[in-house]
């Protein structure tokens, strides 16, 4: 289990270490009760309140849109809290909408649609995030002509993901240039992250050993980033980076 310490950070139980930003109103609503599962989301949510803080960044009555939102975890809990007007998840894949209608339809602020990152997303928004989804994209240049439109004036993208430091300068270049956006913050979080993987890696391996099959292990490590997996040697090394960019609507 874990809880907001005196200080106001956050802590695990279960790594014992405090985490930077206290968690949101109401996040008891949303976060599972196994303490495992438990310490892993409040460490995973680390990464949204750190885009929640960025400079001028204000939630307080705005609408927020999570494009490739996923099954809905991150964007749950800041619904939960009631600090915005409403937030939408968006997702390309159905299954995940359904299951987030079916498992968050008691949080009233709180809905989600289909929706494609390359095109209309279909919204008008003051904060969009997007959080360790676009690699999965033909192209992040789309993306971000996608979220310009849906933004209002002076709205804000909030993303983050993992990739290639090329893709770095390519991802600077488009939102800097083109007199769409205003780069507000441009921030390597690759070391933050590994420790994160650090922090939960006894959490995952005990749930993977408690409900992975052996022959699906080596898969579930992988997909779940524990220590020494592809993605926690691919950050470890010079050539992959963990990257964040707050850029706002002009």
């Amino acid at each position: 289990s874990s809880s907001s310490s005196s200080n106001g950070t956050a802590t695990s139980h279960i790594t014992q270490e405090p985490l930077p930003y206290a968690l949101l109103p109401n996040v008891d609503q949303v976060l599972p009760s196994e303490e495992s599962m438990r310490a892993i989301d409040i460490t995973s949510l680390q990464l949204y309140l750190h885009l929640l803080h960025g400079p001028g960044v204000d939630v307080r009555g705005k609408d927020v849109v999570e494009v490739s939102s996923g099954k809905g975890g991150g964007l749950s809990c800041l619904a939960a809290s009631q600090l915005a007007a409403s937030c939408t998840g968006i997702d390309l894949c159905e299954g995940n909408i359904e299951y987030c209608k079916a498992n968050y339809k008691h949080i009233a602020n709180l809905s989600f649609q289909q929706g494609d990152a390359m095109g209309d997303l279909g919204v008008q928004a003051d904060l969009v995030l997007n959080v360790e989804a676009s690699h999965c994209y033909p192209s992040r240049i789309r993306f971000f002509h996608s979220v310009h439109a849906a933004l209002r004036p002076g709205g804000r993208l909030l993303f983050v993901d993992f990739m290639h430091v090329d893709a770095v300068t390519e991802c600077r270049a488009a939102l800097a240039s083109g007199g769409l956006f205003e780069l507000e913050k441009d921030e390597d979080i690759t070391a933050n992250v590994l420790q994160a993987m650090e922090l939960t890696d006894g959490p995952k391996r005990t749930l993977i050993a408690k409900h992975a099959p052996a022959w699906l292990a080596p898969l579930v490590h992988r997909f779940a980033a524990t220590k020494n997996s592809t993605m926690y040697r691919d950050l470890s090394g010079d050539e992959w980076v963990y990257h964040l960019f707050q850029a706002r609507k002009l």
